[in-house]
């Protein structure tokens, strides 16, 4: 399998710049409290105001865009509780340090729980800082690989979200 979060060394070469310094290490609290399900500590890596968006949700009929640490919580509280045990791996950052911009690429794989499939995920990840938190995340993924790994897009969709969600 891959290296556990906790192990996760980027292996982009690292940066000097104390700015991405502590994006390094809030993507790496993010990852970590995917990984575990900890939705305080996932709330914690974004400001009162984040705003976080989905590109691709739409294609799966879940929330493009959440607004607020509120919101953030209300969606991911369902996600985090039908996502299946997150080990992350290839973690490779850039970051624009004028610009305030980060990028990071992280694979993902989870064994899906009750099925022989292995969910497996290739994040592209844009996200600037306020201090020591996210104020803007903005993540790309295939939402064929959610469909494939959960069953279907209904199945895939339900993961996701809880009656109608949509913000």
């Amino acid at each position: 399998m891959t290296t556990p979060i906790a192990l996760l060394t980027p292996v982009s070469p690292p940066s000097s710049a104390p700015l991405a310094q502590t994006a390094q290490r809030v993507l790496q609290h993010l990852l970590l409290g995917f990984q575990t399900a900890d939705l305080p500590a996932v709330l914690a890596c974004f400001t009162e105001d984040a705003t976080i968006e989905y590109p691709y949700a739409p294609q799966m009929g879940t929330a493009a865009r959440l607004q607020g640490q509120a919101a953030i919580g209300q969606y991911l509280h369902h996600a985090l509780q039908g996502m299946p045990a997150l080990v992350f791996s290839q973690l490779r950052l850039a970051h624009d340090v004028v610009q305030g911009v980060h990028w990071a690429e992280v694979h993902c794989e989870a064994p899906v729980p009750g099925t022989d499939r292995t969910y497996r995920q290739d994040y592209v990840m844009r996200f600037e800082l306020r201090g020591q938190q996210i104020q803007y995340y903005r993540e790309y993924w295939n939402q064929l690989a959610a469909r494939e790994a959960f069953g279907g897009e209904a199945e895939a969709q339900q993961l996701f979200t809880p009656a109608a969600t949509t913000i």
